[in-house]
């Protein structure tokens, strides 16, 4: 048996809602029938909301959505991402342009790629930046 997570998923990034009860597979397709794939949009809608919220209140000082101790510019892009593809990015605007920042503070000027101190996952965060900006 699995456990089942509620999870949204919002432009590949995978925001944990609530934790939910015991997920068996086949039971699980046993129960299902022909409304099998009709969703409760007010539930998706909270359950988004949710994650916007949880990911705004991961925002730091310096810009960075994630670990204080260790901010990270391709966590911080995929936050991004993440919200900038939901009906919250407008009321999110201050926190999305300080993440933005952030990120292009990450910027080598040699080889323009981005990452920081992160320069073995350079090509990695490179992507980010490009998807998130």
């Amino acid at each position: 048996m699995l456990k089942l997570c509620k999870l949204c998923l919002v432009s590949g990034a995978i925001i944990l809602a609530n934790a939910g009860g015991v997920f068996t597979p086949t039971l699980y397709a046993q129960e299902k029938t022909e409304n099998a794939f009709k969703a409760d949009i007010a539930d998706i809608d909270a359950q988004i909301e949710k994650g916007v919220k949880y990911l705004v209140s991961r925002a730091n000082e310096d810009g960075s959505i994630g670990a204080k101790e260790t901010p990270n510019p391709g966590i911080t892009g995929l936050a991004v991402l993440a919200i900038s593809k939901t009906s919250l990015k407008e009321p999110n605007r201050a926190t999305l342009n300080k993440a933005a920042d952030f990120i292009l503070k990450g910027k080598d000027p040699k080889d323009n790629s981005y990452g920081g101190s992160f320069k073995k996952l350079s090509n990695y965060f490179t992507s980010v930046a490009i998807m998130a900006l």
